[in-house]
């Protein structure tokens, strides 16, 4: 399983040029909104129907494109990887199955523990264990801009050489979450967001 966080520069010139003005809110998600790290990595949240959200990560370490959908930009339901043309690769799609739906992330949401079915092209089904908790409302500063966020951890694979646990903030303001350190076998991985902007 690949870290959520992928995506390279060689998608920047497709992305919508960021705008530098008010602190993005729900509103500017149908065009997006991106927020960076302090490492230089991205991440671009973009609201799709319901609670998807669409996530377009840069990472200044991996040369691999992908795009993920994550229900609340927390719970992934699909990955596809991305040719250096910008056009998404059938065989290379990834799709997540729930057998009930995840709790939206709140001061007061139970967490959740089970299994998940992953789908991968050409490979078919297997299943992993999958486990989300969380923690009340504190104030997160990105930039100029402050916020209310969730802290959500979710664990993957417990127990499995190829555990991994990624923690992400969910703002409800955006109605979408981002990740902001994962833990696998290479150790722990921390980033912090420090410029939050809407897209034009």
């Amino acid at each position: 399983m690949r870290p959520i966080r992928h995506l390279t520069c060689l998608t920047l010139a497709a992305l919508p040029l960021p705008l530098l003005a008010d602190c993005p809110d729900r509103n500017d998600m149908a065009r997006g909104v991106m927020v960076t790290f302090d490492n230089g990595d991205t991440t671009t949240l973009r609201a799709l129907e319901g609670t998807l959200i669409e996530m377009t990560e840069v990472l200044t370490w991996d040369p691999q494109v992908f795009v993920f959908e994550a229900d609340f930009g927390l719970y992934a339901l699909r990955e596809t990887e991305m040719s250096p043309g910008g056009a998404l690769i059938p065989e290379s799609v990834m799709t997540f199955t729930y057998p009930e739906p995840l709790p939206p992330p709140a001061d007061d949401a139970t967490g959740w523990a089970g299994t998940r079915q992953v789908h991968e092209f050409g490979l078919g089904n297997h299943t992993e264990s999958w486990q989300v908790g969380f923690r009340t409302t504190q104030a997160l500063t990105i930039g100029a801009c402050t916020y209310d966020a969730i802290a959500v951890g979710i664990r993957l694979r417990q127990g499995e050489p190829d555990q991994k646990d990624q923690f992400s903030y969910y703002l409800p303001a955006l109605g979408a979450g981002f990740i902001v350190t994962w833990v696998d076998e290479d150790g722990q991985h921390d980033t912090v967001a420090v410029l939050i902007q809407a897209l034009n």
